[in-house]
Formats: structure tokens, C-alpha cells, sequence
């Protein structure tokens, strides 16, 4: 991995490495940068090897002039490629995981030979949003080197389907596993520091950045306070886009309505007191958080992306609406000025909540892993 950020596939993988099998296997995780709010969620029994400490402002600069000049590959190549093996000299392993696209698994390729297996895994829709291509000189490289893999692990039949449309991909080594979703220990969580709100409350989760738009969600909530409507909007997370977030705040005169109380580890007491769950991604691969409001219980309104269709199902088990704000506002209002809507909703989302099986999954991802290693779990 990267780093270990709190994003939802670093809480999937911490997850999984919590829970998988120690007479089965022996682990070793490997990241670029040791940093990271799920960094000290490790378990104390796993080895963690970093190629660097911490990205030092001093590297990004680097790398952003490298960049600039068309130089970022060659030094990839060089520096980075030499620092995991030998960071690595000597070593073998039955199976290496890049659970993570971009540079994950451009460093994955420089250690293919290392393991008798190697995998990957891809946690969002690549067609929609190609985030990953400036890791790779072209779509080729980047194509050539998941071709290389000897599966690849997808957390949604859709994110699937359209990365086999963006590569032209027709390797039949692709599997759908949907993510690890600890549905009792969500509950229990939960009930940890109840917070009450004041207000109809809408609730949203995930990094602060592009993908996650919620610029579209502030947008939506200055149309509801047009409306002299009461209630709160509460984004809980971090990231870049902070900033320019509460200036769209500021702008609209929204101090009263929208929050951003930060990152909050486990975030589902604020998720719990709420009224209202909502995703407004661009893109997903299999929304982890709007799984997690489906287990407490939490009427949910998402845009259409990979996995949030799969889940929701067509507004069977929750409400899916387009990306416009004018949209998302409709939705939002009409579930907010109805009372047996989201009564309605609710118990849906327990209702597919109920699907979530753990330890099926977790049986799935040790097979995955281990399947022609020698050690194939039964």
C-alpha cells in the first residue's frame, strides 16, 4: 500500500489483517510512506516495512519536477524500484498483494518474481474515474502489468466490468469480492459516545477530495436552507479539499446548517444519531460507508456509482438518484418532509444488511490469496 490514510480500502485491509487466519498465514505488509491514521490499527503481530518514513514536502516537490520534465518514470524505475528490492533481498513469499491501484501496483511489478502468486485488487470504478494513470507511462504500461497478475480482485461486479471495458481486458483471471463488512462491531461501535443532534441531521462520510464531491452536497444544502428548512449537514473526514469546502460554506452563509467535524475514528456515533445517510461520489467501487450506515439502520440516498447500484439495487434497499444537485436536492427534501419514507427505507437497509456475511467473505479473499500457493484453504 501507499500509505495507510483513512480511507475505505485502508479500513478494509486493516479489517482483513484483524481478522485473517495467524495458523494460516504469515503476514507482511508493505507500504511507501509508514504514515497514516490507520497505521498504529496494524496488528502488532504483522511486520511493516516502508520504503520511506513519511512524503516529506521536499520528495512531493521532487516529484512534482520530475514530473514536469518527463522525468517521474525513469526515476520510478531507478530509485524506487531499487529501494524494494533491496529492501526485500533475499526474500520470497508465497503470495504479494497490491490491495490498492496506482502505486501500489507499479511497484508491485517490480517484485512479480518474489512470489509464486501475485494479486491484485481494484476498490473503484477505473472507466469513470482513471485516478491511477499517472503512475504508468500510458494505459498500456499500466494494462501490461495487470495482465501480469495472477488474479485480480474487484469489490463490484460493475468496477469489474468497466475496467475489462477500459483495458480491452479479456485475461479470465478477474474474481468479484464485495469488502469485509463487520456488521456486529459496527453496531457495538456505535453505541460508543451517543451523540444526539438538535436538528434533522444528514450525515455524509469519506475523504475530503474530488471524488467524493461534496461540493455537491453543500450545494444541496444551501437549496434546502432556501427553503426554510431546519437541519444539519454533517461531513465527517479529511483531506485537501477542506479548504475550499468551507470557503463554499462561508460563501453561502451555511456556519448554522453545514459541519466538518474532521476525521473520526469510529465515526459511527455521529452516523448513528443521524436522519439520514448520503453519498454523493462521482465514483465508488463498493461504497464502504454506505454499507456501514445500512447497518445501523440508516435511511440511505446515493448517487448512481459501481457498487452503491449493486447495493441499493435499483432503490430497492435505499434511494439512488443522478449526479445532478437539482436531483440530489429532490431526493434529499422529499425524504426529509416524509416521515414514512424514511421509516420505510430503514428497515430496508437492515433488511440488506442482513447480506453482509463476514465470515463468507473472509473465506473468499483467504482463497483467493492462497489459491496455488501451496497452501489452498479448504
Amino acid at each position: 500500500m501507499p500509505y495507510l490514510q483513512g480511507g475505505g480500502a485502508e479500513k478494509v485491509l486493516i479489517d482483513i489483517l484483524r481478522r485473517i487466519d495467524r495458523s494460516a498465514f504469515e503476514l507482511t505488509i508493505l507500504l511507501i510512506y509508514k504514515e497514516g491514521m490507520y497505521v498504529d490499527k496494524i496488528p502488532s503481530d504483522i511486520e511493516v516495512l516502508s520504503l520511506y518514513s513519511c512524503n516529506s514536502l521536499n520528495r512531493q516537490r521532487l516529484l512534482r519536477h520530475l514530473q514536469m520534465f518527463g522525468l517521474y518514470h525513469k526515476y520510478v524505475d531507478f530509485v524506487y524500484a531499487s529501494k524494494i528490492r533491496w529492501l526485500l533481498r533475499g526474500r520470497k513469499f508465497d503470495t504479494i498483494v497490491s490491495f490498492m491501484e496506482g502505486a501500489a501496483v507499479r511497484l508491485h511489478s517490480y517484485i512479480l518474481k518474489k512470489a509464486s502468486r501475485n494479486v491484485s485488487w481494484v476498490h473503484i470504478d477505473l472507466l469513470t474515474k482513471h485516478w491511477s494513470k499517472d503512475y504508468f507511462r500510458n494505459d498500456a504500461h499500466e494494462k501490461a502489468i495487470y495482465a501480469k497478475m495472477d488474479g485480480i480482485a474487484f469489490v463490484s461486479c460493475e468496477s469489474r466490468d468497466k475496467f475489462k471495458e477500459l483495458f480491452n481486458y479479456d485475461r479470465n483471471n478477474l474474481k468479484v469480492i464485495y469488502n469485509l463488512i463487520p456488521k456486529e462491531e459496527i453496531i457495538a461501535l456505535s453505541e460508543r459516545g451517543k451523540i444526539k443532534y438538535d436538528k434533522f441531521t444528514i450525515v455524509l462520510v469519506g475523504r475530503l477530495n474530488e471524488q467524493k464531491c461534496f461540493s455537491r452536497a453543500i450545494e444541496v444544502a444551501n437549496l434546502l436552507r432556501k427553503d426554510n428548512l431546519e437541519f444539519n449537514m454533517t461531513i465527517i473526514g479529511e483531506g485537501e479539499e477542506r479548504e475550499s469546502l468551507q470557503e463554499l460554506i462561508d460563501n453561502y452563509n451555511l456556519r448554522g446548517y453545514v459541519n466538518m467535524p474532521g476525521f473520526k475514528q469510529p465515526p459511527y456515533p455521529y452516523m448513528k444519531g443521524a436522519d439520514i445517510y448520503l453519498s454523493v461520489s462521482k465514483s465508488e467501487g463498493y461504497p464502504l460507508t454506505l454499507c456501514e450506515a445500512m447497518c445501523l439502520g440508516l435511511p440511505v440516498i446515493s448517487t448512481r456509482t459501481s457498487g452503491s447500484v449493486e447495493i441499493i439495487e435499483e432503490s430497492e434497499y435505499g434511494v439512488l438518484v443522478d449526479h445532478k444537485v437539482d436531483a440530489i436536492y429532490a431526493k434529499v427534501k422529499g425524504m426529509m418532509m416524509s416521515e414514512s419514507m424514511r421509516s420505510y427505507y430503514a428497515g430496508k437497509s437492515s433488511e440488506r444488511s442482513d447480506d453482509f456475511d463476514i465470515e463468507n467473505t473472509l473465506l473468499q479473499i483467504t482463497s483467493f490469496l492462497s489459491w496455488q500457493s501451496g497452501y489452498m484453504i479448504k
